[in-house]
């Protein structure tokens, strides 16, 4: 379906959820406001909820992401544009999947999110390439693993040295 055919609701709607309901739209540093935006759903869905839940959620988020940024891209008329921040919600969502559900990792998780969406470690860079709205996502997906990750080693090898 060409975006040209969506009706004005269906690109309003699609325009609010690639933007995760107006984050995208901050004037500066729209990412960092992207991740800011999913961590009432980890509260919701994770701290709050349990693990399993989350991971509905961050699927879900995944999914409907993929969808709204691909016709995103139509809409903004340019790739990636700064106002998805879908991607950036999936990402941290991830990177919480991997961490015990306690406050200081969702501080610390944001800071080394933010990290590793900036830096985009390999593959995360290159599959940037895919086109639509699967390279917006995919990118941010690989930067929460590694977050994750990175936060995990990290708090072993503290307490191995503290």
């Amino acid at each position: 379906m060409a975006f040209q055919s969506l009706s004005t609701s269906k690109q309003f709607w699609i325009k609010c959820i690639a933007s995760s309901f107006g984050a995208g739209y901050a004037p500066i540093v729209p990412g960092t406001f992207g991740t800011v935006a999913a961590i009432p759903l980890f509260f919701l869905f994770g701290y709050w909820g349990n693990r399993w839940t989350l991971g509905g959620v961050t699927l879900a988020v995944f999914i409907i992401g993929v969808w709204a940024s691909n016709y995103a891209e139509s809409l903004y008329g340019r790739k990636d544009p700064s106002q998805v921040v879908i991607d950036e919600v999936l990402g941290y969502l991830v990177a919480m999947l991997f961490l015990p559900f306690q406050v200081k990792y969702v501080l610390i998780s944001f800071v080394v999110f933010r990290l590793m969406d900036i830096v985009k470690p390999w593959p995360a860079y290159q599959i940037q390439e895919v086109r639509g709205g699967w390279g917006i996502m995919l990118d941010d997906l690989i930067a929460g693993i590694y977050s994750g990750l990175v936060i995990l080693l990290g708090d072993y090898l503290y307490r191995i040295i503290v």
